[in-house]
């Protein structure tokens, strides 16, 4: 499935032909009872992806959504919206890594923020 908005469509799986601005939603790890209720935390990596065709132009759009501040940022959405509108107990992110180009025949800037999700 896809979610977009003005600026970035967002995949909850890894799709064949990604078509940025765009960022795919990878789980990487569960941690089972780390709460009194039972509820289990999850760590994601979001990888966003730019286009590379025009140089300057995609790694400046890569470094506004990676950035903590900014009306494009994600970080910063994350940040204002910690809940998920209710979704979640909280979720923060805590790094990013992976910054560089990805791809061969179709090649994107690409970077990974990594999430932390607790349950609500």
């Amino acid at each position: 499935d896809v979610c977009s908005s003005d600026l970035l469509r967002v995949y909850d799986q890894v799709p064949d032909a990604p078509q940025p601005p765009c960022a795919i939603v990878i789980p990487e790890t569960i941690r089972y009872g780390q709460l009194f209720s039972g509820e289990a935390n999850y760590r994601v990596a979001l990888q966003v992806m730019t286009s590379a065709v025009n140089t300057n132009a995609g790694q400046e759009q890569l470094d506004a959504l990676i950035s903590p501040t900014g009306y494009q940022s994600i970080v910063r959405v994350l940040e204002d919206r910690s809940t998920l509108d209710g979704t979640v107990a909280m979720c923060q992110v805590t790094e990013t890594r992976n910054y560089g180009v990805v791809g061969d025949a179709v090649r994107y800037y690409s970077a990974e923020l990594v999430i932390d999700v607790w349950a609500a």
